[in-house]
């Protein structure tokens, strides 16, 4: 009886401890951003051409989370990020801040604030 109570405890313990709201981790938001970076490129090509698209492809160089905290309620995570472009030679790092939400194990985003 004590061995199963051994065993019991910190899977509960486990169990609780990921129910519980922690953001986004940084490998969520930085699919999120390439994702949505990827869609900015599609649109691009219409515009800039193979060689032009093919140079954007690859211009995120990092995507750092700085924070992420709850906003107004613990369903929706309002955090920092910073994204590094380089393009053409130009390296250029933007601050966004967007909203994102769990929707069946998985965080979306759902809204954005550019820049600081």
């Amino acid at each position: 009886m004590k061995l199963k109570t051994i065993i019991l405890i910190p899977a509960v313990s486990l169990f609780v401890a990921g129910c519980g709201s922690s953001g986004p981790s940084e490998g969520d938001i930085e699919k999120h951003v390439r994702d949505a970076w990827k869609q900015q490129v599609k649109m691009l090509s219409l515009f800039a051409g193979p060689e032009g698209t093919k140079k954007a492809e690859n211009a995120i160089k990092d995507v750092s989370l700085e924070q992420c905290e709850p906003h107004e309620n613990e369903q929706i995570y309002q955090c920092k990020v910073s994204v590094t472009i380089e393009l053409d030679g130009k390296k250029d790092t933007n601050v966004i801040k967007p909203f994102f939400k769990k929707e069946f194990d998985e965080w979306v985003p759902v809204g954005n604030v550019l820049k600081d």
